[in-house]
């Protein structure tokens, strides 16, 4: 607890809670309302269970799809967002968050599900002569995986959008019916929803299950915000906005 509150978050929470309570004992208690309803919602999303609740919600509603026979699946795709390039890296790119969209990827392979394996958009260079997230992990990626499996990139895609429409036009080519989509539990109600708005016949693999591990926390309650919490309560915010808009424009 007070590491919690001596963080800036902490700090900050501290000093808005100490704000409403000097300004609801003066006449400017509207203000101090305010204040306090502001500390009040950093504390529910932040130290409470309800950021995870909510996106576990989302990561639900894919969870546990079997998957098909290996015969029937001709792709594996792993959308991008797990990693950027980095010059500063050992290994020339640098993990985020969402890595496990990779890793997760490399156990189904390891299970024989298919040998076409594509990666979707990164990040684009930030600088001239700069690799891109993809180029800079494939030499990693090459030996990690069976020399039998081909890698595949859609190189011009940096939203899920992009993403979809891109394989649609390379699965058409290559002839493939079936595939394996594989990115963030919370991200699949989007991303299924896009690429079979392409016509993709598509099987959910979840990963990175940030909601479902946090409600399994024993840190779950806490007076002082989280900065975990209200990671969690972006990422749900970030979704569902994203799902609205794509339904508004018709994506999905």
């Amino acid at each position: 607890m007070l590491d919690l509150l001596l963080s800036p978050l902490g700090v900050c929470w501290l000093a808005l809670a100490a704000l409403s309570f000097v300004l609801l004992r003066r006449p400017t208690r509207l203000y101090g309302a305010i204040t306090l309803l502001i500390t009040v919602l950093l504390t529910v999303f932040g130290g409470t269970p309800l950021s995870a609740w909510l996106l576990a919600s989302l990561e639900k509603r894919h969870f546990g799809h079997p998957l098909p026979p290996a015969e029937s699946i001709q792709a594996l795709v792993v959308l991008g967002g797990g990693f950027s390039a980095s010059p500063l890296e050992p290994g020339g790119f640098k993990p985020h968050s969402a890595f496990g969209r990779l890793t997760g990827a490399l156990a189904l392979l390891d299970r024989g599900v298919t040998t076409n394996l594509v990666l979707g958009g990164g990040e684009s260079p930030s600088e001239p002569g700069e690799l891109s997230a993809d180029a800079a992990i494939r030499p990693w990626l090459e030996k990690r995986v069976d020399p039998r499996i081909r890698i595949w990139v859609l190189e011009n895609s940096r939203t899920t959008r992009e993403e979809a429409m891109d394989l649609a036009r390379l699965a058409a080519a290559q002839g493939w019916r079936r595939i394996v989509l594989v990115t963030s539990a919370w991200h699949l109600p989007r991303a299924v929803a896009a690429f079979r708005h392409e016509g993709i016949e598509v099987d959910p693999a979840g990963t990175d299950f940030m909601g479902l591990a946090s409600l399994r926390s024993p840190d779950r309650w806490s007076i002082i915000p989280n900065p975990g919490g209200l990671a969690l309560a972006n990422v749900w915010i970030h979704e569902v906005l994203g799902l609205l808009y794509y339904r508004i424009k018709g994506w999905i």
